[in-house]
């Protein structure tokens, strides 16, 4: 299964590097012959990663991303702020620790930007 960003939001670009990171999987596996080609206009960020827990929202409104997938964060950055119906912040996110963020499930799930309280914000790694 492969799992891409923004699911109900495809282009050509995120169709052509699943495809090739599933041939990549394939080929690394000895189940295909042939070459393990990088990615080509897509970020990938090298290493070992380890998953942070998700971030969730305290209070519900409307949530405004203030970095983007695989930035890096340090801890403590504001990642998103939360608004409520008249324009006034509720909330500023956070980052739990250094990392990245992954997703924002806000938008790639729901594909809004309304949460409530205990929805989540953001998926991220370090």
């Amino acid at each position: 299964m492969v799992e891409m960003p923004t699911p109900r939001v495809l282009s050509r670009e995120l169709v052509a590097s699943a495809l090739l990171g599933t041939r990549n999987v394939l080929a690394r596996a000895g189940l295909i012959d042939a070459p393990v080609e990088a990615q080509r206009g897509v970020a990938v960020i090298e290493g070992d990663h380890e998953i942070l827990p998700s971030v969730r929202a305290n209070r519900g409104g409307i949530v405004q991303f203030e970095v983007a997938p695989g930035v890096f964060s340090a801890a403590g950055t504001v990642i998103a702020r939360i608004y409520d119906v008249f324009g006034d912040e509720v909330e500023a996110v956070r980052m739990p620790a250094d990392g990245y963020g992954s997703t924002f499930p806000a938008l790639s799930w729901a594909g809004a930007q309304a949460i409530a309280s205990g929805d989540y914000v953001a998926d991220c790694f370090s």
